[in-house]
């Protein structure tokens, strides 16, 4: 093939420009998404050098458009929800047991914002972490210390 075949590629800056392709570069980072547009620049410049007789797409919409498909599948949440049909409960390789919707809830809260871990609210001064929970141990076990 001629070099006016690889001309009909657009540059990176181009696709950049791309309203989905920019949008993407806010959630994923403009590295990763320059490497992949990078990377299938590459692949339609190795099928160009091939002599293929199949026309390859090279409007900047459509690199987008893929480019956009690719990070899609490789930014893809890979551990979902399954059902443990096992027999076995407690299944490490499942993960850890399932949390009660409370417990679930409560750490949700202490983990999207500041809380008193080593801090004494009262006195303002520093504390253990095992204070908020050594009254409870105690209660829960009947003893006097913990």
């Amino acid at each position: 093939m001629t070099n006016n075949n690889f001309r009909s590629l657009p540059a990176v800056h181009v696709i950049l420009k791309i309203k989905a392709i920019h949008d993407l570069t806010l959630t994923l980072g403009q590295e990763n998404v320059v490497s992949e547009i990078r990377l299938y620049l590459d692949e339609l410049r190795n099928s160009l050098s091939k002599d293929n007789s199949s026309p390859l797409d090279t409007a900047p919409e459509s690199i987008g458009l893929a480019v956009c498909n690719r990070l899609a599948l490789h930014f893809k949440p890979k551990l979902r929800k399954v059902i443990n049909a096992t027999g076995i409960v407690l299944h490490t390789n499942l993960g850890r047991s399932p949390m009660a919707e409370e417990a679930a809830k409560a750490a949700y809260l202490a983990a999207s914002g500041y809380i008193n871990l080593e801090v004494d609210i009262e006195t303002g001064k520093r504390s253990s972490r095992q204070d908020s929970v050594r009254d409870w141990i105690c209660k829960l076990l009947k003893c006097q210390s913990a």
